[in-house]
């Protein structure tokens, strides 16, 4: 499990939201820090078009942490997140998205698309390869 994302509620000069896609799913999940609480984050639903839409079928959030399934805040289609808990988000029985709540909120992908993958690979890549040119560059020949 990697960490594809992450996002900053206490750092007013850091990112304060994200939006991840899934492969073969039609939706994405974006979560979004509080203007006002820099220990809540709303996390919600987007169609293909990134306009909001309901809770999909099958989609469960769940505190890991205190062991409890969330449902929605009350009259609205967005789950509350908070600082120090992890909340996993299944669908369908699979797990598909997990927040880790520390001083940042880590986002993990379980199900990104190619397209994601490879960027992300392609920038591994390329760090490798610039960690290895200056080790070369570095390398004293006696």
């Amino acid at each position: 499990m990697s960490i594809v994302s992450a996002i900053y509620l206490e750092d007013e000069n850091k990112k304060k939201e994200d939006i991840q896609e899934f492969e073969g799913l039609p939706f994405k999940i974006k979560i979004i820090g509080l203007q006002d609480y820099k220990d809540v984050a709303r996390l919600l639903f987007l169609d293909n078009n990134n306009n909001q839409m309901s809770i999909p079928p099958g989609i469960i959030c769940k505190d890991i942490t205190d062991g409890i399934d969330c449902g929605p805040f009350p009259d609205t289609q967005v789950f509350l997140v908070k600082f120090l808990h992890i909340y996993q988000i299944t669908y369908n029985n699979a797990k598909l998205y997990q927040i880790n709540c520390e001083k940042k909120i880590q986002i993990h992908n379980f199900k990104q698309t190619k397209e994601k993958i490879a960027e992300r690979n392609k920038k591994r890549e390329i760090k490798k390869e610039k960690e290895t040119k200056e080790l070369l560059d570095n390398l004293k020949i006696e």
